[in-house]
């Protein structure tokens, strides 16, 4: 049996769901086909769904040992990432955002990187960044937000917040943080009752963490794992009842802004 049938039985175990039988089949590919750049992307791509990291590590670094690419960059950085290895993370990402400028997510988990290190002006940075690519990046938008109310920069965090709710006008959460930041801008006088129930109990930037922590971050795929598609099917993914942060570029990259948010509103503990 050829490459090809050997590649497409594999793959079809893997749109299946049966991500075990897809990396059984791919492995005996590599039997005859050890230097396969997209068996390896694929094999690293399976590992990570199944929750084995340093082996999808070891995969993606094997098929850049092959071929240079961007999303494989980027997706060796969200590994790392994953493992908590936040520099390496960061070297790998910069990798992928230099060959390809356009790219917003490695800026992006990159922001995230810095902010899980305690650096928050390099996180700033990276965040505005991003939105110089995509002004409506909802993740870099509800960070900038956050950071800038920890800040008191409340003037700052109206402005990302009206962004936010361009798009999103109902979000209980999002309005909740505006009112407050126009409260304690001294420029709006609200009723204390429509805040009293969002009254911060801890240090700001702790919330401003668990915002972070709550960002999930995948590897990008497509069905080759190769930069030829963007997946452009996800820019407009329906958003989840409780108001998921969406990018509206390339990704699975996706947050809860009312939990997210949550975790800046609620009263914790006694």
């Amino acid at each position: 049996m050829n490459f090809n049938k050997k590649f497409n039985i594999a793959c079809k175990y893997e749109d299946a769901g049966e991500f075990q039988k897809a990396i059984n089949e791919f492995l005996l590919i590599l039997r005859d086909f050890p230097d396969s750049y997209e068996v390896f992307v694929k094999l690293g791509i399976l590992y990570y769904n199944v929750g084995m990291l340093e082996n999808s590590k070891m995969c993606f670094e094997r098929a850049l040992k092959i071929k240079k690419d961007y999303i494989v960059y980027y997706n060796l950085g969200s590994v790392h990432y994953r493992l908590t290895n936040y520099k390496k993370a960061i070297i790998n990402l910069e990798k992928s955002r230099n060959m390809e400028k356009s790219f917003e997510m490695p800026s992006l988990v990159i922001g995230l990187c810095y902010s899980r290190i305690n650096n928050l002006k390099a996180a700033e940075l990276n965040f505005k960044r991003v939105l110089d690519l995509n002004k409506n990046n909802r993740t870099a938008l509800t960070a900038m937000a956050i950071i800038k109310y920890n800040q008191k920069n409340y003037e700052q965090a109206i402005e990302y917040l009206n962004t936010l709710l361009q798009n999103d006008s109902s979000n209980k959460k999002l309005r909740e943080l505006k009112h407050l930041s126009l409260k304690k801008s001294g420029k709006y006088n609200i009723n204390s009752t429509i805040l009293k129930h969002i009254e911060l109990k801890s240090d700001g930037f702790q919330y401003y963490n668990e915002y972070i922590k709550s960002v999930p971050v995948e590897v990008l795929t497509d069905k080759y794992g190769t930069i030829d598609q963007k997946i452009g099917m996800l820019k407009n993914r329906e958003q989840t009842s409780q108001n998921s942060i969406s990018l509206s570029l390339c990704h699975l990259f996706k947050g809860e802004t009312e939990t997210a948010l949550d975790y800046l509103f609620a009263v914790r503990g006694g």
